[in-house]
């Protein structure tokens, strides 16, 4: 019975961890990809693109 009992914990452990980095590299991914995306064209974060936006602004 105990070593079943640790068999299936380790199961489930595995399979959070798997999951849990699956969705950490999928949300990074999608982060990445947005961030390629949105932030040149609306709402800069990094003080390069304000500086390049505002450029063309004012041109």
């Amino acid at each position: 019975m105990k070593k079943e009992k640790k068999s299936i914990n380790l199961k489930w452990m595995v399979l959070a961890v798997a999951i849990a980095c699956t969705f950490f590299f999928v949300l990074v991914f999608i982060g990445f990809e947005v961030q390629k995306d949105l932030i040149p064209n609306s709402f800069p974060l990094m003080q390069g693109h304000e500086q390049a936006i505002g450029l063309q602004k004012h041109e």
